[in-house]
């Protein structure tokens, strides 16, 4: 090989070697926002979320296609927003529903023209007046459960059928998928009642985001098995019951010794818990003293405050 050929092989593997610093750069600023997004929930009784959440960070370890960036400015749906009254969403949720949305929808060939939703506003709610969505939605949270074809998506406009239409596929494809959906009419939804549809697409995200916690998707989770435990064990329970036994594995490796919780929510409340957990997933950005702090309020404090200062 000639010392020409010697220096373009070399240019071509710094620009390589480059490219790849460049790309796990980004993946530790998306880690690194998911932390911080998870800290900001003020309702430290739902470990249950932030725990779903938490397996949710390592998709952004695995090779992905590259989006393309979402159009700007932000598009701001106008369609009327109801059912206000008795009902106003979570925030914390709200946002992360809409950020949610947003990531999975922005290269969608029918909804890709509506992305991104503004997350300051209502858009999240007004985007679901067609029913279209959350039928998109649906097949995210399980894949294929119906055939996008039947769908009613006419550029030019939806008729009031139409638009039943989709609803009634939508809650019908929810149920079917195991939703808990029972209390919900077709009349909310093509209503725009803000409680239902925020219960829609929450039920959506959670099929979603519990779906990989099996063994059928995660081998390595038949370390949860306790002494004399058949794989038969894991197969049949819930996907809340293995991620309660996931909490309860990483609580019982640490060093300190805690007690086995049984629930979600009074088991979660003072902090203490979810200080063991993130200390075990990201120690260099939660350290031991902050599982060691003995005060609840004073340790949800100071989760807190690590947050904002991440942000």
């Amino acid at each position: 090989m000639s010392d020409q050929e010697l220096v373009q092989l070399n240019q071509s593997l710094t620009t390589e070697v480059n490219l790849l610093h460049t790309q796990l750069n980004q993946v530790q600023m998306e880690v690194d926002q998911k932390v911080a997004a998870i800290a900001q929930s003020k309702d430290n009784s739902d470990v249950l979320s932030v725990s779903m959440q938490l397996v949710l960070l390592e998709e952004l370890l695995q090779p992905k296609p590259h989006l393309t960036p979402p159009p700007s400015p932000v598009h701001i749906l106008t369609s009327p927003v109801k059912g206000l009254t008795g009902f106003v969403p979570s925030e914390v949720e709200k946002i992360a529903f809409t950020r949610f949305i947003n990531a999975v929808f922005v290269n969608d060939p029918i909804l890709r023209s509506r992305m991104p939703l503004n997350e300051e506003d209502m858009s999240l709610y007004s985007a679901c007046c067609d029913g279209i969505l959350l039928c998109k939605l649906v097949n995210v949270a399980k894949d294929d459960t119906f055939d996008e074809r039947v769908l009613n998506t006419n550029p030019a406009g939806l008729s009031a059928n139409d638009i039943e239409e989709n609803f009634h596929l939508c809650l019908n494809s929810c149920k079917a998928i195991g939703c808990n959906v029972s209390a919900i009419t077709i009349d909310q939804l093509i209503d725009g009642q803000v409680g239902p549809l925020h219960c829609v697409i929450w039920e959506l995200i959670r099929i979603k985001l519990v779906d990989r916690v099996h063994v059928s998707h995660c081998r390595e989770l038949c370390r949860l098995l306790n002494t004399g435990e058949e794989m038969d064990v894991l197969m049949s329970m819930s996907r809340e019951e293995i991620l309660l036994r996931w909490v309860n594995f990483h609580l019982h490796q640490h060093d300190l010794g805690f007690r086995t919780v049984t629930r979600f929510g009074a088991d979660f409340k003072d902090g203490e818990v979810y200080s063991v957990l993130l200390h075990r997933l990201f120690p260099n950005s939660f350290t031991i003293d902050l599982v060691k702090e003995t005060n609840p309020q004073t340790r949800v404090s100071k989760l807190l405050s690590i947050f904002e200062k991440m942000v």
